[in-house]
C-alpha cells in the first residue's frame, strides 16, 4: 500500500504525515467556538497525547480526526485523505481504529469473535475472510481463548484486549484513544498500557486523549489544549517540565515533578525539572 501523505524533506529524508491539521475551527450550532485555530501534525509510526482538562476540546478534536464530526473551517488530512470531503470518510475510517472511554461502548456484537469480524464484513469481506481476520486478531492480542464468549462476561482487562482485537482486524494504521484509561481499575489499566506499548512496538500511530500528565509521558509528543486553543505542542517530556504552564491549564504535574516542586519549596535548587522516577532519583543524587 502507498504511504499516506509524504511531506517535505527534512535533513535529506522524506517523512510521512498520517495527520495534518491546519487552522481548524469547530463549533456546535448556536454555541461558542469549541476549537479555535488548531494546528498539529502526526508523523507515520509516531504517537501523540492530546492533554487538557475537561471541556478543553480534546475529545471533540479526536472525533473530528475520526470523521465522527465535521468542522467549520481549516484543513485536515488523515492518511492522505481530505477529511472535509464526505467521500473521504469511509477511506479514513477504514484506516483508523477509535476507542471510546468505556470499552462496553465499543462492542456492537454479542461475542468476541462476532465483534472482531464485524468491521471486515462491513467493508465487504466474505464471512470466511472476516472470521479468519477476526481469529488472527484475537490470537494476536491474547484473547483467542475467549473468542466465543459473550463480551458482557469478560473481565475489564479481557474487554480491553477484545476491543483492540476488533479494532485491529482490518490492520488499522492509526489508533485513536478517547480517555481510555479514565474509568479502569489498576489491572485493566495495566492491560491497556501493555496493549498501547504493543501497538507502538508494531509501528502503529497513536493519538491518546487524556487529562493525566502521567499518561502523556508515555507518548512521543504532546498537544496541550486549553479552552479550545493549542497552548503548546512538542516533545512530551519538554512540555511536562513546564509545570507552571500545566498548572495554568488546569493539569496536575507528574508525581515526580510534584515531589520536586515540594523540595524546591523547602529550599532545594532544581537544575532541571524531573518528570519521572528515574529523573527524580538522578536529581536527588546530584
Amino acid at each position: 500500500m502507498d504511504r499516506p501523505y509524504c511531506g517535505p524533506k527534512i535533513g535529506g529524508m522524506e517523512y510521512c504525515l498520517l495527520i495534518e491539521c491546519r487552522n481548524l475551527f469547530f463549533s456546535y450550532p448556536h454555541s461558542p467556538c469549541i476549537l479555535e485555530d488548531v494546528s498539529f501534525s502526526l508523523a507515520d509510526s509516531s504517537s501523540l497525547a492530546i492533554l487538557g482538562r475537561n471541556g478543553s476540546g480534546k475529545s471533540t478534536l479526536l472525533r473530528i480526526v475520526a470523521t465522527l464530526l465535521g468542522f467549520d473551517s481549516g484543513s485536515l488530512f488523515v492518511a492522505g485523505f481530505d477529511a472535509a470531503l464526505a467521500s473521504s470518510a469511509s477511506s479514513i475510517r477504514r484506516r483508523t481504529a477509535y476507542m471510546f472511554q468505556n470499552p462496553d461502548s465499543c462492542f456492537v456484537m454479542d461475542t468476541v469473535r462476532e465483534d472482531a469480524a464485524f468491521e471486515p464484513r462491513n467493508y465487504g469481506y466474505s464471512a470466511v475472510q472476516s472470521y479468519a481476520m477476526a481469529d488472527r486478531a484475537t490470537e494476536r492480542y491474547g484473547i483467542e481463548e475467549k473468542r466465543f464468549a459473550e463480551v458482557r462476561t469478560l473481565s475489564g482487562g479481557e474487554k480491553e484486549r477484545a476491543v483492540i482485537a476488533s479494532a485491529s482486524a482490518l490492520d488499522a494504521e492509526l489508533y485513536l484513544f478517547d480517555e481510555s484509561l479514565a474509568f479502569l481499575d489498576e489491572n485493566a489499566r495495566s492491560t491497556m498500557l501493555s496493549l498501547v506499548a504493543e501497538l507502538k512496538g508494531e509501528g502503529k500511530s497513536i493519538v491518546f486523549v487524556t487529562q493525566n500528565s502521567e499518561d502523556a509521558l508515555l507518548f512521543d509528543d504532546t498537544l496541550l489544549l486549553s479552552s479550545g486553543h493549542v497552548v503548546a505542542t512538542g516533545s512530551s517530556r519538554e512540555i511536562l517540565r513546564d509545570t507552571s504552564l500545566l498548572c495554568r491549564c488546569g493539569i496536575r504535574p507528574t508525581r515526580a515533578s510534584s515531589v520536586a516542586l515540594d523540595l524546591q519549596a523547602r529550599g532545594m535548587e532544581l537544575p532541571f525539572m524531573p518528570v519521572d522516577k528515574e529523573e527524580l532519583c538522578l536529581l536527588c543524587r546530584m
